[in-house]
């Protein structure tokens, strides 16, 4: 798979993120001490990620991941995309949010309900 994206698909993919955002106080309260990029490890993230795109329950914090925008975001999203980094990054977020003593709304519990696959491991 190509791992640089066109112009106009770079367009489309903003539209769309503008089109779910994240409750910007949630993430403040619940990312603002978190100051490692969940991609390469280094301080500083700078972005919030949408982790899976792929349902209706997309502004769960559960599918967010605090992320440098362009090195580790936009300049290799195709590679964010891969079942395994998307497994990675949504285990990583629920592990952390626990961690924290966050509490499931209706929407994480529905996000978890269509992501299960990425939160059981197969046998």
């Amino acid at each position: 798979m190509e791992d640089n994206w066109s112009s106009r698909a770079l367009e489309k993919l903003y539209k769309h993120m503008k089109r779910i955002p994240f409750n910007q106080e949630e993430v403040s309260r619940w990312f603002g001490d978190c100051y490692e990029c969940w991609w390469c490890g280094e301080n500083g993230w700078d972005a919030g990620h949408h982790i899976n795109n792929h349902n209706k329950y997309n502004d769960s914090l559960l599918n967010y991941a605090p992320l440098h925008n362009h090195k580790c975001h936009i300049d290799i999203h195709p590679k964010l995309k891969r079942r395994e980094n998307v497994e990675k990054l949504l285990q990583k977020t629920m592990s952390y949010l626990l961690s924290e003593g966050y509490e499931f709304n209706d929407t994480d519990r529905m996000f978890v309900s269509e992501n299960r696959e990425y939160y059981i491991k197969q046998v």
